[in-house]
């Protein structure tokens, strides 16, 4: 018997990293012997290219990078771009206007690969966990001018204080048919972010287009996550697990495992090659 129709989509901060962001041994040899077996190994990941592309190593043992949340699709060893989804130009610039009319801090995204760059709005002046993500680009963002440059744009992020004043039903509601994507801070770990997407993108529409790029059966596709921004991904695969460091409202609907701190990556792959009938 052969792994080579099966795939493995990984979260990354919060599940394949730990806590400080790194990978340890153990999930490094996983991801290494995934391979072996012809296993498609994705990363999936909130990070835009810019960002990801800081933090993972060179020699990172997998094949494919799905990132900032689907809106681009890299193969990994020859960093070739595969994909880039963006937003219509005029369903961008009117998510924004209502934005600003429900009073919400944001971030308007360069177009894929340049999305780290973006222009920035605020209303509040108390929102310190926007200033915190303003500081990781200081030379990438840019206020918000009175005539925005042309297109093309990736998304748009929203920040919000603990508590989330404004809803992502109501955002979605308010913007359809963009797809708005919930997730907690990983800068304070409590604020709430909400990214707003092209109609159709998200790592789980990432994953599948890999998917089908291979032939691979679905009903050999893990997933594992950690918080609400892998939702979509998490509702798409057909094994998917959570660690056990993920909201409470995840670790009700899904099978968990260890934390991100405990190798939980590397636990439900090997609970997962033993329901397939490998050994791990």
């Amino acid at each position: 018997m052969t792994l080579a129709d099966a795939m493995v989509v990984t979260d990354l901060d919060g599940t394949l990293l730990d806590s400080v962001g790194q990978l340890s041994a153990a999930n490094r040899a996983t991801l290494e012997a995934l391979g072996a077996r012809g296993v498609v190994r994705v990363v999936a990941t909130g990070r835009n290219l810019y960002s990801a592309l800081g933090t993972l190593p060179a020699d990172m043992p997998i094949d494919y990078l799905v990132f900032a949340s689907g809106a681009g699709t890299m193969e990994w060893p020859s960093r070739e771009l595969l994909d880039a989804r963006h937003l219509d130009e005029v369903q961008a610039l009117a998510a924004a206007r209502h934005m600003v009319t429900l009073g919400l801090d944001f971030m308007l995204h360069a177009g894929v690969p340049d999305n780290h760059r973006f222009w920035y709005h605020r209303t509040r002046a108390d929102n310190a966990d926007f200033d915190r993500r303003l500081g990781r680009y200081p030379d990438h963002a840019e206020p918000w001018p009175e005539e925005l440059p042309a297109g093309p744009f990736s998304q748009l992020l929203a920040v919000q204080a603990p508590g989330c004043r404004v809803t992502r039903d109501e955002l979605r509601a308010a913007l359809s048919p963009l797809n708005v994507i919930r997730a907690t801070s990983p800068l304070d770990h409590q604020s709430c972010w909400f990214e707003v997407f092209a109609d159709g993108v998200s790592k789980a529409a990432g994953a599948a287009a890999v998917l089908e790029r291979h032939r691979v059966g679905h009903a050999r596709v893990l997933a594992i996550g950690n918080d609400f921004n892998d939702e979509e991904l998490l509702a798409w695969a057909a094994r998917p697990v959570v660690v056990a460091n993920a909201p409470g409202e995840l670790l009700d609907r899904y099978a968990r495992v260890a934390s991100n701190d405990d190798d939980g990556f590397t636990e439900a792959v090997a609970d997962w090659l033993i329901e397939l009938g490998f050994a791990p």
